[in-house]
């Protein structure tokens, strides 16, 4: 079995995700990226979902239930220069911007998976699904779930997922 990075949001998907791979034998460690300043708590406050401060003490939480190792990487300076910037601009020049499509694109599976591939991890699991298309017909197709788009992947980053597992990106 291999040794499984499993990008940690706090939510239901990715924490089945890191049970399930640890249930199949893989040597499973939890990450999740801590993007917002740490130390206002209003700000904190303001930003919810996978991005939160709290979303950070669920994934630790989950992870310490299942007993495996648990890291929160700062990526706070990338996310502001990547995602935040770029979406200020953008949204000031009359666009309505994704900041979901661009942290996928530029942080999670650019920043994140370097650093996984470079810490020696032979995958990286998350809790996304996702259905390989050609880059020319991928259109998000939004569901009454909470869907993040992940149409910007580049075509390295899915060939990289190695295994046929449907929760391995």
């Amino acid at each position: 079995m291999g040794k499984i990075a499993v990008a940690m949001s706090g939510g239901v998907d990715s924490s089945v995700a890191a049970a399930l791979l640890q249930a199949q034998g893989h040597d499973v460690v939890g990450v999740t990226l801590q993007q917002w300043p740490r130390n206002d708590s209003e700000e904190a406050a303001r930003h919810g979902g996978c991005c939160s401060l709290n979303a950070v003490e669920d994934a630790r939480r989950v992870a310490s239930v299942l007993g495996i190792p648990y890291y929160c990487w700062n990526l706070e300076k990338d996310f502001g220069e990547r995602v935040i910037e770029p979406f200020h601009r953008d949204y000031l020049e009359g666009r309505t911007p994704n900041p979901c499509v661009r942290c996928n694109a530029f942080v999670r599976f650019d920043l994140m998976l370097s650093r996984v591939l470079d810490l020696g991890f032979d995958r990286l699991a998350t809790g996304h699904y996702a259905r390989v298309v050609p880059a020319l017909s991928c259109i998000p197709r939004w569901t009454p779930r909470r869907t993040s788009p992940t149409c910007s992947i580049t075509s390295t980053a899915i060939a990289w997922r190695g295994s046929s597992s449907h929760w391995a990106t």
